[in-house]
């Protein structure tokens, strides 16, 4: 039945392309149009109004072509023009759409009803521009779009009706939290009623289809007087979150996320938090909620993330020289084509901004830093730590920024973890760094090339610079650089002595089941906070988001290297390897396994990490 089907779309699509054949571009829309119609099967979000959008399409473009035929003037190809764009237009909002949960679309929710009226207009501008609006019976789509709209209302309003009454049960336990008359008690009593609000709420949080409050006021206690981190750009403090669970407290400098005066700004940046908040990928740093953080007289916003025992990645690194670097290049970018597939850029990727989970997995973080920063903020760095010399060369000239924006960065940041050295690191003039960055001059590989094993694979140095590409438009998409990291990495072995030229592969270790998250347990009276300070703009209330995954902590083997594998020797082998570049001749959203309660309140099914060495 299934190859019945197949053949049948095929002999469809053939006829579509003979029937558009005089009409040059219009059989491409076509083939657009039958993607599209696949797509919108598996789109959550406004999944009525996409389904009535690309029946709408349809129509328009079988009226277009049908008249086109008897038509050649410039108002007819005017028209195929909109139709052509506004057609390859929906195509790529659908692609991304397609990976949207439900409540990552709710988020989204006024940014896809834009585009869905967007998209509308110009098929109905196509029609007028050569005169046939009346000719698709304009009231039936009308009404078509108009039922579509409300039934996907319907599923909007019950969101927000779970998503309400959660938020009011978790501000109502939070008032239990200072009330007078119920924490002025004996010690054990105001402890145990403390634990039981605190174990209520984490159960809220857990709530699946549900990410409450981002404000996580008076579930939050800073640890320690000064931050274990101060950087030019943010400050890291140590924190616990409902009383068990270690977290980590970013606050930015420069711009708070929260301190702007205009009230869609603040619409903006919140929308921003919660899209992040929704995000669910092994490579992602998660996003708990905000915390205003008051020292010094002054009141920052925090970013509340889960604490991560081997922090950045150069300090893990630096710690582990002999970690596996291959695999850590290769989850950045599994991270990056996560993003990517969302519609979200990073736009600030560098080895400082990838933490490393106990489970060994790289994760990205800092991915709106560059919404928060003023510009300046990051440009006044100096030296080695410069953000610049992981810029693209469109960055440094203010030109639109894309994916492949990210690709450049992502090649520069494999350069630095792999080799260990920062991108340009013999340059330490900003003036010159820019200059050379703008003149498209890509590292030396003669830099490098002693610095690591990997680098002196000629199929990953030509990846890098495939990737550092003048024009952007000739970098690879992520898909493709992670097509090429896989296809390394069969040739690369673990060890834990370094590297070595004889190492082969007999068996892989049987993955062991990830630990909880860490958590701590106060042996001190936890003093009850502060009501959150007036001062900054009020977040307003959040829509629902996705749950936030916590990358569980797995044991690995801290100590270990890839190494170039040998093969048993074959003849095809023994030639391949003879014609091999120059190298030891012999030396990353679905899931199938739900953490358990102690994985941290925002826990969620996490995806066993894959063994890719064969």
């Amino acid at each position: 039945m299934q190859n019945q089907d197949t053949s049948n779309n095929v002999l469809q699509t053939v006829q579509v392309l003979l029937s558009l054949a005089p009409v040059p571009g219009l059989a491409v829309a076509a083939i657009a149009i039958q993607e599209i119609h696949k797509l919108v099967q598996n789109v959550a979000a406004r999944k009525s109004e996409c389904e009535a959008l690309a029946g709408f399409a349809d129509n328009v473009l079988k009226t277009i072509q049908s008249s086109a035929k008897t038509r050649a003037d410039s108002q007819m190809s005017a028209a195929i023009d909109v139709v052509i764009k506004v057609i390859a237009d929906m195509k790529a909002d659908f692609g991304i759409w397609v990976n949207y949960s439900r409540l990552t679309g709710y988020i989204q929710n006024s940014e896809i009803r834009g585009h869905i009226e967007r998209h509308r207009a110009g098929l109905n501008e196509a029609l007028t521009i050569v005169g046939l609006a009346q000719v698709i019976e304009q009231a039936k789509w009308n009404q078509q779009f108009t039922e579509a709209h409300s039934k996907d209302q319907v599923l909007l309003q019950d969101m927000s009706q779970k998503q309400d009454q959660t938020n009011k049960e978790i501000t109502e336990l939070k008032q239990l939290l200072v009330t007078p008359n119920w924490v002025q008690r004996t010690d054990n009593e105001a402890e145990e009623n403390r634990a039981s609000v605190m174990q209520k709420l984490s159960h809220l949080r857990r709530q699946p289809g549900v990410l409450p409050d981002r404000d996580l006021i008076y579930e939050i206690q800073k640890t320690g007087d000064r931050p274990f981190h101060s950087g030019a750009l943010y400050e890291l403090w140590k924190g616990v979150w409902l009383d068990k669970y270690i977290v980590v407290l970013k606050v930015f400098r420069g711009k708070d996320p929260n301190d702007q005066k205009a009230d869609r700004a603040i619409e903006r940046v919140n929308r921003q938090i919660d899209l992040w908040r929704t995000l669910k990928h092994e490579n992602i740093l998660p996003l708990y909620g905000i915390y205003y953080l008051k020292e010094g007289g002054s009141t920052s916003t925090c970013f509340v993330s889960p604490w991560m025992t081997n922090r950045d990645m150069m300090r893990y690194l630096k710690l582990s020289p002999n970690a596996d670097r291959l695999k850590l290049i290769h989850d950045v970018a599994k991270g990056l084509r996560y993003l990517h597939s969302i519609g979200i850029l990073h736009g600030a990727l560098q080895g400082s901004n990838i933490l490393v989970g106990d489970d060994g997995n790289a994760v990205l973080s800092d991915f709106t830093l560059s919404k928060f920063m003023e510009p300046d903020a990051m440009i006044s760095q100096t030296g080695s730590q410069s953000s610049l010399r992981w810029w693209a060369p469109e960055t440094h000239n203010h030109q639109t920024l894309s994916s492949h924006t990210d690709v450049y960065s992502w090649a520069m940041t494999a350069l630095q973890i792999v080799s260990g050295h920062e991108p340009y690191y013999k340059i330490r003039a900003i003036g010159k760094l820019v200059n050379t960055i703008n003149k498209h001059t890509t590292p030396l590989r003669s830099n490098y090339d002693y610095a690591a094993v990997l680098l002196k694979d000629d199929r990953l140095w030509n990846l890098l610079e495939d990737c550092w590409a003048a024009s952007p438009e000739k970098r690879p998409s992520m898909d493709k650089v992670i097509g090429t990291l896989e296809a390394l990495m069969p040739d690369y072995v673990v060890t834990s002595s370094g590297v070595s030229q004889t190492a082969t592969v007999t068996s892989l270790p049987t993955p062991h089941e990830p630990p909880s998250l860490p958590t701590v347990t106060p042996t001190f009276p936890v003093p009850v906070p502060t009501p959150a300070p007036t001062f900054p703009v009020p977040f307003p209330a959040p829509a629902p988001t996705f749950p936030v995954l916590v990358p569980a902590p797995a044991p690995s083997a801290p100590n270990a290297v890839r190494a170039l594998r040998t093969p048993e020797p074959t003849a095809q082998s023994t030639a391949r390897m003879r014609s091999a570049s120059p190298a030891p001749s012999s030396a990353i959203v679905k899931f199938t396994k739900d953490e358990s309660s102690d994985s941290g309140p925002n826990a969620h099914p996490k995806k066993a990490s894959k063994c890719i060495i064969q």
